[in-house]
C-alpha cells in the first residue's frame, strides 16, 4: 500500500471526484466527511497551510481510503475538527484494517519528525476507525481511547407510540399551549440556498442572544464561524443533506435548528431559541417538533449528537458513545500528559489555577519586545 500525504489545496482540490466517490462506500456516509464540508471548513478557517490528508492506494494504484487529518504545530487532528460531531476515514468497511494499519504504520515511521502528539477527537464507538483499530493483532504505534462521552438519541416506532408518550406528557402540553398564545404554531423549513441564505442572519441574532442570556459567548459572534455557515448552505452538493427549519408562533420566529439528514436519521447540530420565551419551552417545542419531522421523512432516529445537556434526557431511549483516540511520539511526552489529567481529575482548582498562571505567563511573554524574535 503507498500513502499519499496532500499538504496543499491546489492538489487536494484535484481529487474532488475520488473523496466523493469514495465517501459514497462508507459504510455510514454522513455530511462530516463529505467533501464539500471539508472545503467550506478549510475556506471558512483558512486552514490549508495545516493540511496533512492522507490518500491510501492498494498495490495496484486503486484509492481504497482517505484520512482526513491537520498538522499544526506538531499535532495530528482532523481535519475539520471541532465542528464535525463525528470524525472517521473514509472507505469501505471491508478496507478498514489494512487501511488503518497503515495510518498508524505511517505515524510511527514520522514520529518526533513530523508530529508529536496526536489527538483525534470525537470518534464513534461505531466507527471505521474504532471497530478497526480494535480488531488489529498489533498496533504500530501506541495509541490509546480516552475521554469517553455519551451522545443521546430517540428511536423512534414506525407506528408513532413512541411520539404519542412523548406528546401526552402534561408538562410538553402546557408548552404548546403557552406558545399557541402568541399564534398558530408551526415548523417552517428552508429547502433551498436562497431561503436558507435569507433566513441565517436571523438565526445568528437568536443565538447570539440566547447565549448571551446564558452569559456565555455564542461560536457565531466570530465570522469564521458564521462564514461555515454560509459555505455549508450554499453548497449544491449538500442541499438535501441539510435541513434547516424555524419555529413559528404567529408572525414571530421563535426557535431555529439547523442539522442533516443521515441513514436512517435526523441528526441534530445547532439550534436555539429566544431566550425572551424561555419559560414557555420554545427549545423543547422545537425538539418534538423535529421528531415528528424526521418521522415523516421516514427517519425513525433523532440523534441529539454531542454534549450531556439535561434537557436531551427527558427525550432519550438509546445512546452511543464518542472517544478520542491520543498518541505522543515519546514516553516522556505520554507521562507528562498522564500527570496533568491526574492534576485535573484529582485537584481541579488547582489545575484551573495553574491553568490561568501558564496563560497568563504566555500572554506577558508575547508582548515583551524579543518574543517575536524568538518565535
Amino acid at each position: 500500500m503507498t500513502i499519499e500525504v496532500i499538504r496543499n489545496l491546489s492538489a487536494l482540490q484535484l481529487q474532488k471526484n475520488a473523496w466523493h466517490e469514495l465517501w459514497k462506500k462508507h459504510p455510514r456516509p454522513e455530511i462530516f466527511q463529505h467533501y464539500a464540508w471539508t472545503m467550506a471548513f478549510i475556506d471558512a478557517y483558512q486552514c490549508e497551510k495545516r493540511l496533512y490528508v492522507l490518500f491510501l492506494r492498494d498495490q495496484d494504484g486503486v484509492l481504497i481510503g482517505i484520512c482526513p487529518w491537520a498538522l499544526n504545530a506538531g499535532r495530528i487532528t482532523w481535519l475539520t475538527s471541532p465542528r464535525a460531531e463525528y470524525n472517521d476515514v473514509i472507505c469501505a468497511r471491508e478496507d478498514g484494517a489494512r487501511l488503518i494499519e497503515a495510518c498508524l504504520r505511517h505515524l510511527r515511521e514520522t514520529s518526533g519528525r513530523e508530529w508529536r502528539e496526536v489527538l483525534l477527537e470525537d470518534v464513534p464507538d461505531d466507527s471505521v476507525w474504532s471497530t478497526c483499530i480494535r480488531s488489529l493483532a498489533h498496533v504500530p504505534v501506541k495509541i490509546a481511547m480516552e475521554n469517553g462521552e455519551e451522545c443521546m438519541r430517540l428511536r423512534m416506532d414506525a407506528e408513532g407510540s413512541v411520539l404519542r408518550g412523548i406528546v401526552s406528557k402534561k408538562g410538553y402540553s402546557r408548552n404548546e399551549k403557552a406558545l399557541a398564545s402568541l399564534g398558530s404554531v408551526s415548523l417552517i423549513e428552508h429547502p433551498d440556498i436562497e431561503r436558507r441564505l435569507a433566513v441565517l442572519p436571523g438565526f445568528f441574532e437568536q443565538h447570539i442572544t440566547r447565549w448571551k442570556a446564558a452569559e456565555q459567548a455564542s461560536m457565531f459572534c466570530e465570522q469564521t464561524a458564521r462564514r461555515f455557515y454560509e459555505l455549508l448552505v450554499q453548497a449544491p452538493e449538500l442541499v438535501s443533506m441539510i435541513d434547516f427549519t424555524s419555529l413559528q408562533a404567529g408572525s414571530k420566529t421563535i426557535a431555529y435548528h439547523l442539522g442533516f439528514w443521515g441513514e436512517g436519521k435526523l441528526i441534530g447540530y445547532k439550534w436555539c431559541f429566544d431566550p425572551a420565551l424561555q419559560k414557555a419551552g420554545p427549545g423543547t417545542v422545537l425538539m418534538v417538533r423535529l421528531m415528528h419531522h424526521a418521522a415523516s421523512r421516514g427517519r425513525l432516529e433523532f440523534d441529539m449528537s454531542r454534549g450531556g445537556e439535561n434537557y436531551k434526557g427527558r427525550f432519550t431511549n438509546a445512546s452511543h458513545m464518542l472517544y478520542d483516540w491520543r498518541a505522543f511520539s515519546s514516553p516522556r511526552r505520554r507521562l507528562l500528559h498522564g500527570a496533568k489529567a491526574h492534576v485535573r481529575q484529582r485537584y481541579p482548582q488547582l489545575s484551573k489555577r495553574l491553568g490561568a498562571l501558564s496563560h497568563g505567563i504566555r500572554t506577558a511573554l508575547k508582548k515583551l519586545p524579543f518574543w517575536k524574535t524568538l518565535a
